[in-house]
């Protein structure tokens, strides 16, 4: 379903997005292909444009039952869990090197290699892993190693989102298109000197 109405989606829990973060929210979930919704893409986000903000807001406003979000290290799963607790109490967990079981929660935060990992041992964690409806992946350049592309194709999510201020930070051509084939359209750009410009940001 698409939404056209900005009031409705800037709000977000105590917070109210900020325009830049809007107007990526918008284009991420009304995007199209030949007419039909099309929920995937890239999201190429400057360092403190919100990327946090923006992820939260798209999965509040989605259906999806199980959403995975990967990040690359153990620091940032408990950041981000932190962030997304505030807007969805007692609807997140997380994966780690610990974890033993899927969880249940809908929003599930993991550090891609261990569900990489998780999911090439575990006939449990593999279908766990393909019934999540949505699929969100932080620092997605990181897609150049086996570990996160092959994650990222295994996915049977329909909503699929890659995020990074530097998405086609590849060295050769080839694997900017595989890029471009893991992720579909780059659906936002946020540079980093609109986010200074706006004074979100400092210049360097």
């Amino acid at each position: 379903t698409f939404i056209k109405d900005p009031e409705y989606v800037k709000k977000l829990g105590d917070d109210v997005l900020a325009d830049h973060q809007l107007s990526s929210v918008m284009s991420a979930i009304n995007y199209t292909v030949m007419g039909m919704p099309f929920p995937r893409g890239v999201l190429d986000i400057a360092t403190n444009g919100g990327k946090t903000h923006i992820s939260a807001k798209i999965i509040e406003l989605a259906s999806a039952n199980r959403v995975i979000f990967t990040v690359h290290k153990e620091s940032l799963v408990a950041q981000t869990v932190e962030n997304y607790l505030k807007i969805f109490p007692n609807d997140v967990s997380y994966v780690l090197s610990t974890t033993q079981m899927p969880p249940k929660a809908r929003i599930v935060v993991c550090m891609y290699k261990t569900l990489s990992n998780r999911v090439k041992t575990s006939e449990r964690w593999m279908n766990w892993f393909l019934a999540s409806e949505m699929l969100i992946v932080d620092e997605c350049h990181r897609a150049r190693g086996a570990e996160l592309s092959s994650l990222i194709e295994l996915s049977n999510a329909y909503c699929k989102y890659l995020m990074s201020g530097t998405p086609f930070d590849y060295p050769s051509k080839l694997q900017k298109a595989e890029m471009v084939g893991l992720s579909g359209s780059t659906l936002v750009k946020i540079e980093n000197k609109e986010l200074i410009g706006k004074g979100w940001s400092t210049p360097p």
